[in-house]
């Protein structure tokens, strides 16, 4: 058997149980089966290139052979590592348990560690580490509680398109009669950074962002974004203070009737929504799945008189819109193929209307959507835009 790089690959090394036990059964490649909702698993391979060196099988033996030390043309293994939404479906259908998503991840931080991370990557990382004083503007003029231990993170929502999805979700907490402040000035948490596989970077930023809230006295944390919530709610970062999802607070805001969403009579809401679920708020390898954060949207609309029209493939195991993991600078027209599938699909069940409540996949499908199709909207401010938000009976 040849010497393992153990020592030299720590990232690959963290999973090498997973190299050794692939069964190569193809789930993670092309897996249909009516039986439990599944139609089709990867995005990239639906939508790049059919190559299984793009699948997670792929994946798995191109870290095996590296790790066993085949000599691998660096530039070959980042196309292929680079080119992953990081949806986690490989993971989600895989009868055994094996992690491919996090071991495409693991390949990416070794080739950054060497140099070896391509362009796109490099801006991607320095464009987030230059951003950190631009995620402010979102809670300018909100009503902020200066002394609440409760706080709202926008994340990387608070620096482009989805710092209007921010400020509707705080309107919809402070509604509610939640004692929240807007943490305008809180760092990046690092959750693009470690999909990107710059653990590091990530690390540091994870640090500082948890001193920040340290020394602002914040006890409990809700987040706009997927991906940051993801970052901060999971593994040894949840036992460093109470993390939760903006969905969560608003939605049980609405069951205990502190908060009431009446339909506005100028604007009221479409009878039937396609509701989009953030792969990093509900595949099981982002760690968030037993949150059922999917269930708890589909229950809020349906409390607000909205049927949600579901595509054929089952929540859990539907296919990426192309949105995380770098995809979209990656690769652009397969990223916006992914985007416009996901659309047709809600397009064919009738729903004119596609509502998800990560800011990212928003966006994406924003600026992927043709003329004609599907209305993309964030989830929040769907519900300021035709709901009056008022204080429920129960407050006080």
């Amino acid at each position: 058997m040849p010497a393992l790089n153990r020592d030299s690959m720590p990232h690959i090394a963290a999973f090498e149980e997973n190299l050794f036990h692939c069964a190569s059964c193809n789930y993670c490649v092309d897996a249909v089966w009516d039986e439990w909702g599944i139609d089709h698993v990867c995005p990239t391979l639906l939508h790049h290139s059919p190559a299984h060196g793009y699948s997670g099988k792929g994946y798995i033996a191109m870290a095996r052979a590296w790790f066993e030390g085949a000599v691998l043309d660096p530039m070959m293994l980042a196309e292929r590592a680079f080119t992953c939404t990081t949806c986690g479906n490989c993971e989600e259908v895989c009868p055994i348990g094996m992690h491919p998503m996090h071991i495409a991840v693991s390949l990416r931080a070794e080739l950054a560690d060497r140099g070896h991370a391509p362009e796109h990557a490099l801006r991607l990382r320095d464009a987030t580490m230059a951003a950190e004083g631009d995620h402010r503007a979102w809670a300018e003029g909100l009503d902020s509680d200066a002394n609440a231990i409760f706080g709202m993170i926008a994340g990387c929502a608070g620096s482009d398109a989805g710092a209007d999805e921010a400020r509707a979700a705080f309107r919809l907490l402070r509604a509610g009669g939640v004692p929240v402040r807007a943490l305008a000035d809180a760092p990046s948490c690092g959750s693009a950074l470690a999909g990107l596989g710059f653990v590091r970077e990530a690390a540091e930023r994870r640090a500082t962002l948890n001193r920040h809230l340290a020394d602002a006295g914040i006890a409990r944390v809700a987040v706009v974004g997927g991906e940051c919530l993801a970052h901060l709610a999971t593994g040894e970062a949840a036992a460093e203070r109470s993390t939760e999802s903006v969905l969560e607070t608003i939605a049980a805001a609405v069951a205990e009737n502190r908060l009431r969403l009446t339909p506005r009579a100028a604007n009221p809401p479409p009878a039937q929504v396609g509701y989009l679920d953030p792969c990093h708020m509900t595949k099981k390898a982002h760690g968030l799945a037993d949150r059922r954060l999917g269930a708890v949207a589909r229950d809020l609309l349906g409390r607000l008189g909205v049927t949600v029209v579901e595509p054929a493939a089952a929540p859990r195991f539907q296919v990426c819109c192309g949105a995380a993991g770098g995809m979209p600078e990656a690769q652009p027209e397969a990223a916006q193929r992914m985007a416009r599938a996901r659309l047709d699909e809600f397009a064919g069940r009738g729903a004119p209307v596609v509502v998800t409540a990560g800011p990212l996949c928003a966006g994406h499908l924003q600026r992927s959507a043709e003329a004609g199709g599907p209305v993309v909207r964030g989830l929040y401010g769907f519900l300021l835009d035709h709901f009056d938000a008022m204080p429920g009976s129960a407050q006080g």
